[in-house]
């Protein structure tokens, strides 16, 4: 995006005559592994989220081994989930900063990648704003993707919520810090460096790049919508099996939201006792009218 972002950018002169810009190759290489180093570091950590690729029954367990039993009785579901998606962020918010720094040397880098004939200054508080939306933007995205999609991965929004944050993130550090990034032409001054091997003129880059992203967009979706489909077949298939007369005790009716029924039903017949709340190891019971 900040390629072809710069690509698509024009300079002029005081007498109005187009600069010519071209890229350094060198740079414009850091840039691109600046992104990605950011992207892997960011990701690794996150994925050591509490609840990140656990299964609603492994989130439950876990919530209720940590608390005593009249502490979750005199919970409402909705604290529950406030308190599941909520504590614990750490891995979340490192690997969003993590990210948000390659994003930002993206730019930066990339900025530096440009060769015209002057120099550019900053506005302070513009480029501030633009870190601040970006680097929020990014850890956002971490959150909903490692947290909240793990506690409710039934819900499309927020994968569809995860991508626009990310895309929000990417656009606000390229192009607020755009606004913030002064070109003063000069022809007496060259960022041009002695070393540089090859030229590369904006319509070099632009059109190749576009494309690229293109097949790439449509590959993604594909492979996106085809695992869609998948998940949504095996749900009604799961949903089939279910039995309609499967009866909680208070605690699992606390957590509904938080369990299939699948997974209550397998709590329901003594599968898992919490170890902490455990009563001389009696499993819960349907006939049960409390919930121990």
């Amino acid at each position: 995006m900040n390629y072809i972002a710069f690509a698509g950018m024009t300079l002029k002169d005081d007498q109005g005559n187009i600069v010519p810009i071209t890229f350094n190759p060198v740079l414009s290489i850091l840039a691109l592994l600046s992104g990605f180093i950011g992207q892997v570091i960011g990701v690794y950590i996150a994925c050591g989220d509490r609840f990140y690729a656990k299964s609603k029954a492994e989130i439950l367990e876990f919530f209720v081994e940590t608390r005593s039993l009249e502490e979750i009785l005199s919970y409402s579901e909705s604290y529950v989930t406030f308190l599941l998606i909520s504590q614990e962020l750490t891995h979340s918010l490192i690997g969003g900063i993590s990210s948000s720094i390659g994003l930002t040397g993206v730019y930066f880098i990339g900025l530096a990648s440009l060769e015209f004939p002057g120099y550019v200054t900053f506005n302070g508080g513009i480029i501030f704003a633009a870190l601040f939306t970006g680097f929020s933007a990014v850890i956002f995205a971490y959150w909903l993707f490692f947290r909240l999609l793990s506690i409710l991965p039934n819900i499309e929004l927020i994968r569809i919520a995860v991508a626009v944050a990310g895309g929000i993130a990417i656009s606000a550090i390229h192009y607020i810090a755009m606004i913030g990034t002064k070109f003063h032409i000069d022809y007496s001054r060259t960022t041009k460096q002695s070393w540089k091997i090859d030229l590369m003129t904006s319509n070099d880059v632009l059109y190749p790049v576009l494309l690229g992203a293109m097949i790439i967009l449509w590959l993604i979706s594909m492979i996106v919508f085809a695992d869609l489909r998948t998940k949504i077949n095996a749900y009604r298939v799961h949903l089939q099996k279910l039995s309609p007369n499967e009866n909680l005790s208070e605690l699992l009716r606390k957590a509904e939201n938080l369990l299939d029924a699948g997974e209550a039903s397998h709590y329901s017949s003594g599968g898992h006792v919490p170890k902490k709340n455990r009563v001389a190891s009696a499993p819960l019971n349907n006939d049960l009218e409390s919930p121990l």
